[in-house]
């Protein structure tokens, strides 16, 4: 009987050393896996804080071409204005000129 109880003993004894053994292999693994899974964040934070970095230049970079663009058309508006009015008066001046040669200079 005591023979019984000592093996019983000595298999939980076994029982317990594996399984705490086990136990502290597992948490080493957890740890290990949570420093690569706190690395891999960190760089995928370095990746996010750059590429917003870059959206904001595109942003900005973009605000400035619209800017530019509605500058220029504004000037060429401007000038598409001032060219019609010049086209105008040379019509015009083309016109009475055109009538002078025929000998309508009353009309003029």
């Amino acid at each position: 009987m005591k023979t019984e109880v000592k093996c019983e003993m000595d298999l939980l004894g076994l029982w317990f050393y594996f399984w705490h053994k086990g136990l502290r292999v597992a948490t080493l693994a957890y740890k290990a896996e949570a420093l690569e899974l706190q690395k891999q964040l960190r760089h995928i934070q370095s990746q996010f804080d750059m590429h917003t970095g870059q959206a904001s230049s595109l942003i900005q970079g973009r605000r400035a071409r619209v800017a530019a663009t509605s500058t220029v058309n504004g000037h060429l508006t401007d000038l598409d204005d001032s060219l019609s009015a010049r086209n105008l008066e040379w019509t015009s001046l083309g016109r009475r000129w055109h009538l002078k040669l025929l000998g309508y200079a009353r009309i003029c």
